[in-house]
């Protein structure tokens, strides 16, 4: 594969890219005392715990891939334009004909993205110091498998020819064989081998210089990922570093209200919040209110266990919490989480669980399990009319347990009737419910 070609796979559209050189222009505001200083435009206002997260993240990322944090990491938000589009963060990234969201300029110590943390870039500069060759494969793995969230391993088997490309939808591929190998090996053993690995490289080479640094070939370490059903966790600094969890009590609302302040993130226009929860272990019913968003995800696993976003309206989700960390991120507003035992089976029963959860009146959406075997005991506070969003074949069951496909047109639920949403595939994803 030519050189070109190679640069070209690296600057992919709308991935985020590790590629291309410029300066910034015009005026730029600073904040920050190190060693990440966030410049935005004199009109723009960044949060002020912005840049403690920011020089947060860089020394997490590099505790864990053992190497230095830079001295100075350059960091310029460029907000993206509803009328020019991403025109500015293109002209800086120099890829005029790509729809970019981000892009670092390692051997610069500089980033240039849309959002105000980026820590896929962010992995870029620490990961990529001191070189200027790197191979596609480490260096995208090493940032999806820090920085991208959430990453999922593959349902199939892929071949690991197509890795050595990193085409674009096989990015998140990369990202997951390098967690494996530093689940395995260690950081200093990965690292080893991504200083190593070159875009000037063979194939050839390249999967000698792999067998000789990790004592087995490339089509072994992929093929383990599907025989031991290996799943990568989410990034390491996002989910590490932010202090002990804070505690969620089932039936206490957990409020959260994303203000641009020393604990906000981002902008004066679109502050977030993030932190580590703790709560109870068992099956859940959450129901969301409020009108901000809030996004409730596994530090294990990477699963969505809560996802609300541009303002969808009241809703509950479902689903099992296990030992382990999870992180919360809410913007745009106040948001309330509740959570309460809910009853999860495995099959439609015909006698009511004492877990039966109840479904309000302000309700839009429910929210499923992202895996079956799988079925929900419910009860509705008043007519509604279910309506499948997803491929996922959900059923719904009456109080016998006599069952129909939920579809488009799906028949009313009457209220204080007992119902269950039931799925026997086990390969499915959940998705939602919409009330109507």
């Amino acid at each position: 594969m030519s050189r070109q070609s190679l640069v070209s796979l690296l600057c992919w559209a709308p991935l985020l890219l590790s590629c291309g050189d410029g300066g910034p222009d015009g005026d730029w505001v600073a904040v920050g005392s190190g060693p990440v200083l966030l410049y935005s435009h004199p009109k723009v206002t960044i949060c002020p715990g912005s840049a403690e997260r920011a020089g947060r993240l860089t020394r997490e990322i590099a505790d864990a891939l053992s190497v230095d944090v830079p001295t100075r990491l350059d960091y310029f938000y460029v907000p993206y334009d509803p009328e020019l589009g991403s025109e500015e963060l293109r002209r800086h990234c120099r890829q005029p004909e790509l729809a970019i969201r981000g892009c670092a300029i390692y051997w610069e110590n500089r980033v240039f993205a849309s959002d105000v943390l980026n820590s896929h870039e962010l992995t870029h500069v620490v990961a990529n110091r001191g070189l200027r060759r790197v191979h596609p494969l480490t260096s995208e793995g090493l940032a999806v498998y820090f920085g991208s969230l959430p990453m999922v391993a593959p349902l199939e088997p892929f071949e690991p020819s197509r890795l050595l490309d990193v085409e674009p939808n096989e990015h998140n591929a990369a990202g997951v064989l390098i967690g494996s190998l530093l689940d395995r090996f260690g950081a200093a053993r990965v690292m080893e081998f991504h200083r190593n690995a070159s875009m000037d490289m063979t194939e050839a080479d390249f999967r000698k210089l792999f067998q000789r640094t990790f004592g087995e070939s490339l089509e072994v370490s992929t093929q383990r990922l599907f025989e031991a059903g290996y799943q990568p966790g989410v990034s390491f600094p996002e989910c590490h570093g932010f202090g002990p969890p804070s505690p969620i009590r089932r039936g206490v609302p957990f409020n959260r209200h994303a203000q641009c302040d020393e604990a906000g993130v981002g902008t004066a226009d679109d502050p977030k919040t993030s932190e580590l929860v703790e709560v109870e272990p068992g099956s859940f019913r959450v129901s969301v209110r409020g009108g901000g968003n809030a996004n409730l995800f596994s530090c294990d696993s990477g699963e969505f266990l809560v996802s609300r976003r541009h303002g969808k309206g009241d809703f509950s989700s479902f689903g099992r919490i296990l030992d382990g960390k999870y992180r919360l991120e809410t913007s745009r507003g106040a948001v309330s989480l509740e959570f309460e035992r809910a009853a999860l089976l495995q099959k439609c029963e015909p006698t009511e669980p004492a877990d039966t959860s109840i479904v309000p009146k302000s309700h839009v959406a429910l929210q499923l399990p992202r895996r079956g075997p799988v079925a929900v005991p419910l009860r509705f506070e008043e007519e509604r009319r279910l309506a499948v969003s997803t491929d996922s074949p959900w059923k719904l069951c009456d109080e016998k347990c006599s069952c129909e496909l939920v579809a488009l047109d799906a028949r009313s639920v009457e209220p204080g009737s007992l119902y269950w949403l039931l799925l026997e595939d086990e390969t499915s994803v959940g998705g939602w419910i919409d009330l109507q």
